[in-house]
C-alpha cells in the first residue's frame, strides 16, 4: 500500500516537472530569440572600414599620386595641408577637377596646426576653391601628431566638421571607427619604408570592426629611390584590394564614410526602436509562461 502511494506521489510529480518544464522552455526559446535578433542588428551596424589618402604638396606630388590611384582604382582622399601656397593649392585644385570630376570616390580633406595665425582663412578659401571646381570637400581633418587635443577638436566642431583622422598607436587594439567628443574619429597610419604597419592595422580593422586610414605621404615617398616607392605602394595596395576583394572590409573616401556612418546610426536606431516593440510584446509573454510554471511549482507543494 506504502509503496502505491510513493510510486502515485513520484508519478505526480514527474507530471508537474513536465508541466512546468514545458513552459520553462518555451521561456528559454523566446529568450534566444531575442537574443539572436539583437545580435544580428548589431552585426549589422557594425563595418570595417579603410580610408586610402594622400598628402600632396605639389602638383608634382599629384601626379604620382594619380598613377597609382588609376593602377589601383579604389576611392582615395587628397589632404592639401596649410602650409602649401594659395597658388601651388589652386593648382592642384584644378588638377584634381580635371582628372577626377566626375568621380563620387575622390574627395579633399584639409590638415594643419590650428594654432596657425591664418588656419581659417585657409579653410574658408580652401572650401571655396574646391566648390567652385564642383569637387567633394570632406569635413573631417586631418590632425598632425600632437594637434588632436579636446580644445583643436571643439574648435572644428563649431566650424562644422563631423569627422578627424589623427596617427594611430601601434597598439594591438584600432579604437578608431567610433564618434568621440561628438565627431566621427579615425586612426591613420603613414606608409613608411622598413616600418610598414600597414598589414597588422589591416587585419585589426578586420577582426575588430573598426575603421583606417592608409596615409600616403607623397614628399616623403618622392624621397625614396623610385623602384623603392614603386615595390612599396605595390605592396601596400596589393594588401588593400586582398581585404577588399574578401568583402571584410570595404574602401571608401572620407566623405563615404561619414555618410555609411550617419546611414549606419540611422538604420541602427530604426532597427533598435523596431526590437524595442518586439522585445516588449516577446518579455509580456515570458512573464505569462513564468506565472504558469509558478502555479504549477504551487501545486507540487500542496
Amino acid at each position: 500500500m506504502e509503496h502505491k502511494q510513493d510510486q502515485k506521489y513520484t508519478n505526480r510529480i514527474r507530471c508537474l516537472e513536465r508541466e512546468a518544464n514545458n513552459y520553462e522552455v518555451q521561456i528559454k526559446q523566446i529568450q534566444n530569440e531575442m537574443n539572436a535578433k539583437q545580435r544580428k542588428i548589431n552585426r549589422e551596424n557594425i563595418q570595417a572600414w579603410v580610408l586610402p589618402c594622400y598628402v600632396v604638396r605639389t602638383v608634382s606630388h599629384l601626379e604620382q599620386a594619380d598613377k597609382w590611384i588609376d593602377k589601383y582604382k579604389i576611392p582615395a582622399s587628397f589632404i592639401v595641408p596649410s602650409d602649401v601656397k594659395e597658388k601651388e593649392r589652386i593648382k592642384i585644385f584644378n588638377r584634381i577637377a580635371d582628372r577626377y570630376m566626375n568621380r563620387k570616390d575622390i574627395d579633399i580633406m584639409l590638415s594643419g596646426s590650428l594654432s596657425e595665425k591664418d588656419i581659417w582663412n585657409y579653410i574658408s578659401e580652401s572650401k571655396e576653391q574646391i566648390q567652385k571646381n564642383r569637387l567633394d570637400f570632406s569635413n573631417f581633418w586631418y590632425f598632425e601628431p600632437g594637434e588632436d587635443t579636446e580644445e583643436n577638436i571643439k574648435l572644428l566642431l563649431e566650424k562644422g566638421f563631423t569627422g578627424y583622422s589623427q596617427i594611430t598607436t601601434y597598439g594591438k587594439t584600432l579604437i578608431s571607427g567610433e564618434e568621440k567628443n561628438g565627431m566621427f574619429y579615425i586612426e591613420y597610419v603613414p606608409v613608411k619604408q622598413g616600418d610598414n604597419k600597414i598589414k597588422s592595422t589591416l587585419e585589426l580593422c578586420k577582426q575588430q570592426n573598426n575603421a583606417a586610414a592608409i596615409s600616403f605621404d607623397m614628399e616623403m615617398l618622392s624621397q625614396l629611390d623610385e623602384k623603392d616607392s614603386t615595390e612599396l605602394i605595390k605592396e601596400v595596395m596589393k594588401m588593400i584590394r586582398v581585404q577588399r576583394k574578401s568583402k571584410e572590409v570595404s574602401v571608401y573616401n572620407a566623405t563615404q564614410i561619414l555618410k555609411q556612418n550617419d546611414y549606419l546610426k540611422k538604420n541602427l536606431q530604426k532597427k533598435q526602436k523596431e526590437y524595442e516593440k518586439y522585445a516588449e510584446k516577446e518579455k509580456q509573454k515570458i512573464v505569462k509562461l513564468q506565472e504558469k510554471a509558478d502555479k504549477v511549482w504551487e501545486r507540487w507543494a500542496e
